[in-house]
């Protein structure tokens, strides 16, 4: 089940109360400092028999207060060094709670990525909506970990007579979302004549503007006509959210409590999010392939 952690809540209290452990609890979600949690949260109980991916991050993490680069390397099976460089976080900095993580991402270098996705896109058969998927799609965080580095890759990329390859370019600079990536997505819109590629390029641009302006990368926009829900379940109150909508993520990768199936079968993921403008909260379901649709 899930519960929103409330005021002068304790792991230990949260246990007993649903006939759970402190260590279940902690298996099921991302937790740093047992002793540090927050009121609004939501956690996820563990119940006998039911097995649930671990709750609190994936793509991206929001950093808490009493959280170490060594137990989020621990959590995400992935070294410290590799969290470092992904994030170019400085090395003697400490963590800032409230910043975002990009985690579970492997590590290219631009070349590398560069000649896979060219690979992928240079036949009709691997050019496919799966390959657009597990290729493009799911790249696209790797070359957000890149950043200003593969700047000169995507814009070869963008050249590239397949659709998949194309839009998956357009995401990516979306995600990194640095000046350099303005100027080349800027570009593409006015020479492209693609209207759907266009269409997501000009919500990647929108995306990069707001990051720019606010300095800060937590902000993400819809990348269609989407939806929140009051609680992690398809039979919740919906509130329809337009295109181009700014949120941010509270806490991503929630599996639903109630074992639900997600559009394309496995389990249905959610992420807890927020309206920028509204304030308003809610839970963001995943669609075909576990993918996000916010860039």
């Amino acid at each position: 089940m899930l519960y929103f952690i409330k005021a002068n809540d304790t792991l230990h209290d949260i246990s007993v109360r649903f006939r759970s452990s402190i260590q279940a609890i902690l298996r099921a979600n991302i937790i740093c400092d047992p002793n540090r949690i927050f009121p609004g949260t939501p956690l996820m109980i563990p119940q006998t028999g039911i097995n649930l991916p671990q709750a609190g991050g994936n793509p991206y993490y929001v950093i808490q207060p009493g959280d170490t680069l060594e137990c989020l390397a621990f959590r995400f099976h992935s070294p410290v060094e590799t969290l470092k460089e992904i994030n170019h976080l400085n090395y003697s900095a400490p963590l800032l709670p409230g910043t975002e993580l990009l985690v579970g991402v492997q590590k290219y270098n631009s070349k590398e990525l560069y000649d896979r996705w060219t690979a992928a896109g240079d036949t009709d058969l691997k050019c496919s909506a799966s390959s657009n998927h597990e290729v493009f799609f799911r790249g696209s965080y790797e070359w957000e970990a890149i950043g200003d580095p593969g700047i000169p890759y995507l814009a070869e990329l963008l050249k590239h007579p397949c659709d998949g390859v194309k839009l998956g370019a357009v995401l990516s600079l979306g995600r990194i979302a640095s000046s350099n990536a303005q100027q080349l997505l800027g570009a593409f819109i006015k020479q492209s004549n693609d209207p759907l590629i266009i269409e997501v390029a000009q919500t990647a641009l929108q995306r990069i503007q707001v990051v720019q302006q606010t300095k800060n990368k937590r902000f993400h926009l819809t990348m269609h006509d989407w939806l929140i829900l009051k609680d992690p379940i398809s039979s919740s109150i919906q509130t329809n959210i337009p295109k181009g909508t700014v949120v941010i993520g509270i806490r991503w990768n929630i599996p639903s409590p109630f074992q639900e199936e997600g559009p394309k079968g496995g389990l249905q993921m959610f992420d807890y999010i927020q309206i920028v403008n509204t304030g308003q909260t809610g839970f963001m379901p995943r669609v075909g392939y576990n993918s996000i649709w916010l860039i």
